[in-house]
């Protein structure tokens, strides 16, 4: 291995040409305190309690994290957006059974709320499988390092 800062060849945890700890080196530069992992049994229960993507937020990986917030996110809006337009589908529905009128448009909706909500429903329980999944990987120990290359403690 070589030094990011100068490029000789290192042969311990601090470079013989520069003085500059090496990226696998036990102590933090500066302090010289031993360096401390997260904690994987905490990264696990936020993946299986949790979820969100906090636990890939608290492990450094920010990209899945916020795609996993924005799928939950997005799933939420999307169930919202149903239960409304089934809502305004039945009352109107009910309205048109007690005053007459054509009821086509508001079956539709009746419909396209109830298959919004089914819809979203299910990509919210792919997101959370695969969240509960990462759990489980992360307390087995499948998943060994952070997202900046640290071993979880």
């Amino acid at each position: 291995m070589f030094c990011r800062s100068c490029g000789k060849e290192l042969n311990g945890e601090i470079c013989p040409g520069c003085g500059v700890m090496s990226p696998q080196s036990n102590y933090h530069a500066g302090n010289f305190a031993p360096a401390i992992g997260k904690s994987k049994v905490a990264a696990g229960i936020l993946a299986l309690l949790v979820g969100w993507g906090i636990y890939n937020f608290y492990l450094g990986y920010t990209k899945k994290a916020v795609i996993q917030l924005m799928l939950m996110i997005a799933g939420l809006i999307i169930v919202f957006a149903g239960v409304v337009i089934t809502i305004i589908g039945a009352v109107g529905l009910e309205a048109v059974y007690l005053y007459g009128g054509d009821d086509s448009l508001y079956i539709a909706m009746l419909i396209m709320g109830i298959a919004l909500i089914v819809c979203a429903w299910i990509a919210l329980m792919v997101v959370y499988m695969w969240e509960f999944v990462e759990g489980i990987m992360i307390l087995c120990g499948a998943i060994k390092v952070d997202g900046r290359g640290q071993p979880l403690v």
